[in-house]
């Protein structure tokens, strides 16, 4: 196991106010394992205030991409959870 630090933005930020979380993952994890383990920590965590649909609608980027849920995190310190905008 290791600690993956997730920097959060939009709604996630105010359950955060730091912007930043660390989980623990596995060492071999997918940014699917990091889904996962975020959901179950964060319900742990934040209870009733976390929305797991969010989750869902939202992506992982690393410093220099969006990732997909099969893209290894190993050799990452920290992603984002970036939640889906809209505006006009």
């Amino acid at each position: 196991m290791r600690h993956l630090t997730v920097r959060m933005f939009g709604a996630f930020r105010e359950l955060e106010p730091s912007g930043a979380w660390r989980i623990e993952i596995d060492e071999a994890a997918t940014v699917a394992d990091v889904r996962r383990a975020f959901e179950q920590q964060a319900r742990a965590r934040w209870g009733a205030r976390f929305d797991p649909a969010l989750l869902a609608a939202s992506a992982f980027a690393s410093e220099r991409e969006v990732l997909r849920a099969s893209d290894s995190v190993a050799g990452l310190d920290e992603v984002a959870v970036l939640p889906p905008v809209s505006g006009g």
